[in-house]
């Protein structure tokens, strides 16, 4: 493991010294091209480099048609002049990142130099134990099938997991829908045992009226055979029969004597009243 840790180190510090190099080549070669930019001819129109008199007076139609050219190919010098500018400033702007950004590995490497030496040191010392290069490859292929292997099983256990976890949320909005299902159920069958009350109350209502009525009707009924029975008894005394107990006889055949004796008796005061009608029509004469 020690070994494994000093080459790593060992390999760290020669990857730092070499993109310490290449950024200071980069670096280098950015200001070579910023200078070649500053120093270009491209920033200075070239017709502002002619002398004045080598100048040759055109006709007035191509002096106008050169006037247009010219001033076409200014603005596109102009232009481009400001574009190199742009880029020359990007550049430089770069190249001072670059610049510091080299002075910060360059420092780095320059920390880390004492732990490179000791190193090359104890490699140095302990060169006997890096003969067998065969045992060190194989015992770093070992590493890397073990730790392939570890992250092949994390990998599966991470998707194990992920598929767990899905179930239970799964699991767990089934649960919830189960949970509103039935409450929605409760709900409905309480209504349902709500709305039962109400009518067994009414049921139970209608009951009470209904035996307070039979109550009523008996108690009527109790009095009207009472009623009958005395009606009975002084029709009996009446014609002479036999007067019955009280509570015993038939009510309706008690009804029907009584109807009898009354129909008898209205014959007889009709027959009266026929009498009298005669008796005093006798007297008139």
């Amino acid at each position: 493991e020690n070994d494994n840790k000093r080459e790593r180190a060992s390999r760290k510090a020669r990857e730092e010294r070499a993109l310490s190099l290449r950024k200071a080549a980069e670096a280098q070669g950015l200001g070579v091209r910023l200078r070649a930019l500053s120093s270009s001819p491209l920033l200075t129109p070239p017709h502002l480099l002619t002398p004045p008199h080598l100048l040759v007076t055109p006709p007035p139609q191509e002096n106008d048609n050169k006037r247009e050219r010219a001033s076409r190919k200014a603005r596109e010098e102009r232009a481009l002049s400001l574009r190199k500018a742009a880029e020359a400033q990007g550049l430089g702007v770069r190249l001072s990142h670059l610049r510091a950004e080299a002075l910060g590995l360059r420092a780095r490497c320059q920390r880390g130099q004492p732990a490179l030496a000791l190193l090359e040191r104890a490699v140095g010392h302990s060169s006997s134990e890096f003969h067998d290069v065969r045992q060190l490859l194989s015992r770093h292929e070992t590493l890397r099938a073990t730790r392939s292997d570890l992250e092949r099983r994390c990998a599966k256990g991470d998707r194990v997991a992920a598929q767990e976890r899905a179930a239970g949320a799964r699991w767990a909005e089934g649960e919830r829908a189960r949970e509103l299902a039935l409450g929605g159920e409760l709900g409905r069958l309480q209504e349902a045992l709500d709305a039962a009350r109400a009518r067994g109350l009414a049921a139970e209502s209608r009951w009470t009226h209904i035996q307070n009525t039979a109550c009523m009707k008996t108690l009527l009924l109790g009095q009207i055979r009472m009623a009958t029975f005395n009606l009975h008894q002084l029709v009996a005394g009446r014609m002479g029969g036999e007067r019955a107990e009280p509570g015993t006889g038939d009510t309706e055949r008690q009804l029907t004597e009584i109807q009898m004796f009354v129909e008898d008796l209205g014959s007889i005061v009709k027959e009266l009243r026929r009498g009298e009608g005669g008796v005093v029509g006798a007297g008139g004469h």
